[in-house]
């Protein structure tokens, strides 16, 4: 099945094959296996080894998302576009690949925050009891009755208002084509 993959690197080509390094790891894993810094992507890191515990005890027939490739369907590029910050040391603009892949995982995006934000400071709390909640929710994954090609949108089948769907794609993928942000009327923001 086809799926859209966003490039932040500029490091896919096509009919590349993507697939888990020599520990098991795709890149996102590899990002979030041992790195972390004492900041905003110390909750995010957190957050993944969390997700990951629930997955291995109570969801273990899931993709891990430290062995997975993320796409969206096109009704949720532009979102993540959206989400992408060009100072963040990504190449920009980002590239969007067309990739196909036969295995895969459709989830809310929203169900991994494993963190609340204090209303009066703006800080963000870790929430271990919200993580393992969340965590549940999203390995639960949209409950889409049919297939994902036949879903006229992903959207009436979301939990969270406005959270994006993602979807985890279990290696090998095969990059198809890479698609022009103009292209489509796709454009960023």
């Amino acid at each position: 099945m086809l799926f859209y993959h966003i490039d932040k690197h500029h490091a896919l080509r096509e009919d590349m094959i993507l697939d888990k390094d020599e520990n098991g790891l795709t890149s996102h894993g590899r990002v979030f296996w041992h790195n972390y810094q004492v900041d905003d992507r110390l909750i995010h890191w957190f957050g993944e080894h969390f997700f990951e515990q629930i997955r291995l005890k109570e969801y273990p027939q899931r993709p891990s998302r430290f062995e997975s490739v993320f796409a969206c369907t096109e009704e949720y590029i532009s979102h993540w576009l959206r989400l992408i910050n060009p100072v963040e040391g990504y190449d920009w603009p980002p590239w969007l690949w067309q990739v196909e892949a036969e295995d895969y995982f459709v989830a809310e995006e929203g169900f991994l925050r494993s963190y609340f934000i204090n209303a009066s400071t703006d800080q963000k709390i870790l929430s271990p009891f919200w993580a393992r909640e969340n965590a549940r929710k999203y390995w639960n994954g949209l409950q889409i009755k049919g297939k994902l090609d036949e879903c006229d949108s992903l959207k009436s089948f979301q939990e969270v208002p406005d959270s994006p769907v993602e979807i985890l794609l279990r290696p090998p993928v095969k990059v198809v084509r890479r698609i022009s942000l103009k292209e489509d009327g796709i454009t960023r923001g």
